[in-house]
């Protein structure tokens, strides 16, 4: 595998070494999670080719909630980028038409100071806009009691080291040490589980991954079918929380419009009419 190797390219002839049965080589050009699930598969010899196609399920969803956002904050964004550009178009083409030089009173001394203030509230309005795009289309953890935000990655990997034939409370470890999730708690589940005593009270950030354990343990259900489930219902949550949040983008960027972009605009616009009107008056 070169270093010219495209990801996609790595992916596919990762995919092909796996099924024909080959060695997997070097994993240098894959995304970490698809490094994280092979290695994982490969320490306690679980069947590799659902521990990648489960990896590359959560990479494909990541890749569609990314997707999703920008078509759905598309219409927000160009909006608020047409209101920080509009005076800069406006101001001489709006002149030409009036037959005014309304550029020319920008070379005043009042003129200065309209420009200086109008830029400073373009400046602030744009910075203010951009923050709120960019946190309406930042991943955002999944919703409850401060779970871990990997938590859904973590399901997947338990999965696969389950899947191998480990016990629980060795896959609890693998999975912490593979430098996913949070290792203290998956540490302390790790040892409820030796102590036959996972419940809600030893979940913490992991809490609904204890629940699954717990029901399948008390039922003594396999473990990794539920696993994988927990992990696509958490990206499903999470691409309908960022769906949600890029609704609300239109009424979150009335704040920056109305505060600052419109009040720039409209001070780069009528300063100069008005000063040109005022000048006309005073002549006649």
């Amino acid at each position: 595998m070169t270093a010219a190797t495209s990801p996609v390219e790595a992916l596919a002839d990762l995919r092909g070494r796996i099924v024909a049965g080959a060695p997997v080589g070097d994993l240098a050009g894959v995304p970490p999670r698809v490094r994280r699930a092979v290695g994982v598969a490969l320490e306690v010899g679980a069947p590799l080719v659902p521990a990648l196609d489960a990896a590359l399920a959560a990479l494909e969803d990541e890749r569609s909630r990314e997707r999703a956002v920008r078509v759905a904050t598309a219409q927000a964004r160009a909006v608020a980028v047409g209101l920080t550009c509009l005076p800069v178009v406006l101001v001489p083409g709006l002149g030409r038409v009036l037959g005014v030089d309304l550029l020319g009173f920008y070379a005043t001394p009042a003129g200065a100071v309209v420009l200086a203030l109008a830029a400073a509230l373009l400046l602030a309005g744009a910075a203010l806009v951009w923050a709120v795009v960019r946190r309406a289309r930042a991943p955002r953890p999944p919703r409850g009691r401060r779970l871990d935000p990997d938590l859904d990655e973590v399901a997947d990997l338990l999965a696969t080291a389950l899947a191998g034939g480990t016990s629980t409370s060795v896959a609890l470890r693998l999975v912490g040490g593979a430098g996913v999730g949070d290792r203290p708690a998956l540490d302390r589940l790790a040892l409820a589980a030796e102590l036959g005593r996972v419940d809600d009270r030893v979940g913490g950030p992991l809490f609904p991954l204890v629940r699954v354990l717990g029901a399948t343990r008390r039922w003594g259900a396999p473990a990794a079918t539920p696993l994988r489930a927990l992990a696509s219902d958490l990206r499903a949550e999470r691409l309908a929380d960022a769906l949600a949040a890029a609704e609300r983008l239109p009424a979150l960027l009335t704040v920056p419009t109305a505060l600052f972009l419109l009040p720039a605009s409209v001070l780069l616009l009528g300063a100069p009419l008005v000063a040109d009107g005022l000048g006309h008056a005073g002549a006649w």
